[in-house]
């Protein structure tokens, strides 16, 4: 296992990073999340460096989207993005940019602006909850209301909705163990079920997020475009062109086989979290769609992120 690398021991880096996000966006710098195996507890000690950078309305276009950096050696990679895209995304669960899926499936450190982060938090909690209630009643599955099982079948239901993070969670549970992997996204989204959830669940009109392929589909293509450093990297534009269709497929076809209720839900909730989840993601890479995703994924690594 891999010892975690926090950047408050690479002061000089921290340092380099802070002096460059303040040139490059000055006022309108609001907060700065790490994230990625920094953040995670599985760096290598030339790991990138991930960060989400929140900024304030006004700033210029081209200022927003991926950009990669080199400091000190270390690749850095900072996915500048709005104060309102973080907000809107984090109750969004259909659409969620990858940025708030960073921020719930897995750790993040503020380095800093965390009273941007905490907000954000608080809003995913309760809009993930009530997708999952959804959920879980569009499959006749009913009065649940054990946060740890509701923590279950919430992080099921984001690994379907796009079935390359499912690698991730296997790649992280490797490095650090099943509990650290559930104790970080417990973190994140554990909620209890209170009136206020309960009523926007039965709100009329509300719509469940049914995992699916065309849903993963189209997730997967939302979370590519929004890396704008496409239209200035070659290599990016060429692997994506060649590996991004199979890489799509593959992610899709591993969705359809897990929306045919070849992994009924009902059996992953019973027992003692998080020893469900854990099943749900043996049983899951069992279904091949994930090892092969995940040879296309590395492939295409400056595609999708």
């Amino acid at each position: 296992m891999t010892m975690p690398i926090h950047l408050e021991q690479e002061p000089e880096l921290l340092r380099r990073i802070t002096d460059y996000l303040q040139a490059m966006f000055g006022n309108h710098l609001l907060g700065c999340a790490l994230i990625g195996s920094r953040a995670n507890g599985y760096a290598k000690p030339k790991s990138d460096v991930d960060l989400h950078v929140v900024l304030k309305a006004g700033v210029r276009t081209q200022q927003l989207g991926l950009r990669r950096q080199q400091l000190l050696g270390a690749e850095v990679h900072i996915l500048a993005i709005l104060e309102s895209t973080l907000r809107d995304g984090a109750i969004d669960v259909r659409r969620q940019p990858m940025e708030n899926v960073c921020l719930t499936l897995f750790a993040y450190r503020v380095l800093w602006g965390a009273p941007y982060f905490d907000a954000v938090n608080v809003m995913a909690r309760k809009a993930e909850l009530v997708a999952t209630l959804r959920w879980l009643a569009a499959q006749n599955i009913v009065g649940i209301v054990d946060p740890d099982r509701l923590l279950v079948a919430t992080i099921i239901r984001k690994l379907i909705w796009a079935p390359p993070l499912v690698e991730r969670w296997q790649r992280k549970m490797r490095e650090v163990g099943i509990q650290r992997t559930w104790d970080d996204a417990a973190l994140n989204l554990r909620l209890s079920v209170t009136a206020e959830i309960a009523a926007a669940v039965d709100a009329p009109g509300s719509a469940s997020p049914i995992g699916g392929p065309r849903l993963a589909l189209g997730n997967l293509l939302a979370l590519s475009s929004r890396h704008r450093n496409l239209s200035r990297d070659a290599k990016a534009v060429v692997n994506g062109a060649i590996y991004g269709p199979p890489f799509l497929s593959l992610a899709a076809y591993e969705a359809f086989k897990v929306a045919r209720v070849r992994l009924p839900i009902e059996q992953y909730l019973s027992g003692v979290p998080p020893e469900g989840l854990e099943r749900w993601i043996e049983d899951s890479a069992k279904l091949k769609g994930v090892a092969r995703a995940r040879i296309v994924r590395n492939r295409i690594k400056d595609y999708i992120v």
